[in-house]
């Protein structure tokens, strides 16, 4: 086998076509195909090379070596003459295999994308009371019924509320329809018997990111549904990541079919530009408890507009975790009140914080919502609101931000305003 390898590979170090020569020197190097490169650098943004020194070579995700890799990998693509190219690395390739494979860059770069989810997860804390109140229910009477742990589930019992009136947050929103729904749904059985979540099979987990700025689907679910929470995941639980309902748009029960639409991007990137829904699939089996084989734990139920169905108490019962209830008029109208201040220039002096509003205004097109920053900006230094060198901070603030957006997303209209060290 190891011989008739090594003569396919050589076949393709010394064919005439330029792609089977870079297949040839994937396949040398790192036990890889171009192919199997396309897809790496393509989900998580690495083709980029401004993107991949402002945010992870800057914090510091890389090391040394695996800077080097990417950037030998660059030269292979970036390299157009066959017979250079096959100068380049000809000494290289006879020394065989620089990695086994590329699976520990792709790890490595994909809990970068898990942390920074993990991190913009929204967690209550009692000591904070803008935006967010803090409350309890009643649970509800099942008989014989025990909790996650085992215990009879004394009536009446309490169950805490977190009520988010305005404060911002992230949560990852599971959601369980009722039989009656009309499409597949392995959890159906759950809403009545919250016990079986940890019965079920270990397929991902189809979580929606929704926040302050974007609910997503729940602008359309049916009240009788429970929705689990989760604020509290591992930075390699992720394993898919996508805008938009790749399952439905694919007509597929599972993700086995959606794989080229992984989609890797930051949280705040991905909450501007998903459409009615978004996914990002959890491991099942990635939670912090050895319990249940590790199967991965809801934090919270999460209701909306003060609608708490039984079903959704039972859960919050069973798991002892709080109910989170988002009250959406009040979102609806803290984004409205921020779009309106920007589209009116009611600001006193424009900031970084204002930066990053601006570029995630959803009511606008990215290419429209630059142009209204660049206006605010250049209205600002006219009015002298700002200074010279507060102004060149902004632009590169703005690069820093248009630069997560490029990773997949055309930005061909956006029309960027260059920092003086680029020019």
């Amino acid at each position: 086998y190891s011989e008739y390898k090594e003569k396919i590979i050589k076949e393709k170090l010394n064919s005439g076509n330029i792609n089977v020569v870079r297949d040839g020197i994937f396949e040398t190097l790192f036990n890889s195909s171009l192919a199997e490169v396309n897809r790496i650098f393509t989900e998580y943004g690495l083709q980029l090379t401004e993107f991949v020194d402002e945010y992870l070579v800057d914090d510091n995700v890389l090391s040394i070596e695996e800077e080097a890799v990417i950037e030998i990998i660059k030269e292979v693509y970036l390299e157009d003459d066959i017979e250079v190219l096959k100068n380049n690395f000809k000494s290289i390739c006879k020394n065989g295999n620089i990695k086994d494979s590329l699976e520990f860059l792709e790890n490595k770069i994909k809990n970068y994308y898990g942390e920074k989810i993990s991190d913009c997860l929204f967690k209550c804390d009692e000591d904070t009371d803008k935006g967010i109140s803090y409350t309890t229910i009643s649970g509800i009477e099942v008989p014989g019924m025990t909790d996650i742990n085992g215990d009879y589930i004394k009536v009446p019992s309490e169950i805490d509320v977190v009520n988010l009136e305005g404060i911002p947050f992230n949560i990852l929103v599971y959601s369980q329809p009722k039989v009656y729904n009309n499409f597949k749904n392995n959890s159906m059985e759950v809403i009545d018997n919250p016990s079986k979540w940890n019965k079920l099979t270990n397929s991902p987990i189809l979580t929606n990111l929704i926040g302050d700025k974007y609910l997503g689907c729940i602008d359309h679910c049916d009240k009788s549904a429970v929705y689990y929470g989760f604020n509290d995941i591992n930075s390699s639980s992720i394993t898919f990541m996508s805008r938009r309902d790749a399952i439905i748009e694919h007509n597929a029960n599972d993700l086995s079919v959606v794989g080229s639409n992984n989609e890797y991007m930051l949280p705040e990137v991905l909450e501007t530009v998903s459409s009615s829904y978004n996914i990002i699939a959890l491991k099942a089996n990635s939670g912090n408890n050895n319990t249940y084989n590790h199967r991965i734990q809801p934090n919270c139920i999460v209701c909306f507009d003060g609608n708490i169905n039984n079903e959704s108490k039972k859960a919050a019962q069973y798991f002892n975790i709080p109910i989170y209830i988002i009250d959406r008029d009040k979102y609806e109208y803290r984004n409205q009140t921020v779009f309106d201040k920007y589209i009116e220039e009611d600001i006193t002096a424009l900031d970084i914080s204002d930066v990053k509003e601006i570029l995630s205004l959803r009511n606008l097109e990215l290419s429209k919502r630059y142009e209204l920053f660049k206006t605010i900006l250049n209205n600002e230094l006219e009015d002298k609101r700002i200074t010279n060198k507060k102004y060149k901070s902004l632009v590169l603030e703005s690069e820093r931000i248009l630069l997560s957006y490029a990773t997949h997303n055309d930005l061909s209209e956006v029309e960027i305003i260059k920092s003086e060290e680029e020019e």
